[in-house]
């Protein structure tokens, strides 16, 4: 989102009283060379306004899935409030786990840019896979995070991700992400996989594709069927 429209979205928004909840988890996972970026409530024009945004982080999606580790950078009355509700709820994240969140924090800066170096890589295997076995398809152009959307030509992404299913491999449709209806043109594909495991992925979907779940292609060979589980 442009700088430009991240200021008119706080101030129409803060403006009118609604709180701003900004999830920033895989911000920092860049493509091609790590960034520094700038947190979404830096950008409000007026620092009240600022008290209204809540910005979430987590080390779950920049250092390790199994990391459950977050945070929520908001203002410090709010935060209070945000702390009293947990406790009714849980007893808090385990020590262990918070001994090495603050071991990932002290190598952070490094952290990332090996993540860069691994998800650049993975990505770039993900488009080639894509025009080598699904070459109808438009994924859209990436910049950073984990996953790309992809323009699969019909809405079929619900009938897609049945057929998938069926061979073990596990596609959430795109209506997953939105409201009833919308998104079945598309599908959320991640990359954060090794790029193995999506090349064997991708030709697991070109035979779900090419089997029934969508008409385009319908007359081509299907790759054989692999037995291991793939995400």
């Amino acid at each position: 989102m442009p700088d430009g429209l991240k200021s008119r979205l706080i101030t129409a928004l803060a403006g009118s009283g609604a709180y701003v909840i900004a999830d920033e988890t895989t911000a920092e996972l860049a493509l091609g060379e790590p960034r520094r970026i700038a947190p979404f409530a830096a950008h409000a024009e007026q620092e009240h306004h600022q008290d209204a945004i809540l910005t979430v982080g987590s080390l779950g999606k920049t250092v390790w899935g199994g990391l459950r580790v977050g945070w929520i950078r908001a203002a410090p009355e709010l935060i209070g409030r945000l702390e009293a509700s947990r406790r009714i709820g849980d007893l808090g994240t385990g020590v262990w786990e918070q001994v090495l969140a603050l071991h990932a924090l002290e190598q952070y800066d490094g952290i990332l840019a090996e993540r860069t170096q691994q998800l650049t890589s993975r990505h770039r295997a993900l488009v080639a896979g894509l025009a080598e076995h699904l070459p109808e398809w438009r994924p859209s152009p990436a910049v950073g995070g984990v996953c790309v959307w992809v323009d699969i030509g019909e809405r079929a992404s619900s009938r897609l991700s049945r057929a998938a299913a069926e061979l073990d491999l596990h596609l959430p449709p795109g209506p997953r992400f939105g409201s009833p209806g919308t998104f079945e043109r598309f599908v959320r594909l991640p990359f954060s996989a090794p790029e193995a495991t999506l090349d064997k992925a991708l030709q697991r979907l070109a035979q779900a594709w090419n089997g029934g779940a969508g008409s385009a292609g319908a007359g081509r060979a299907a790759p054989a069927a692999f037995t291991e589980a793939v995400i």
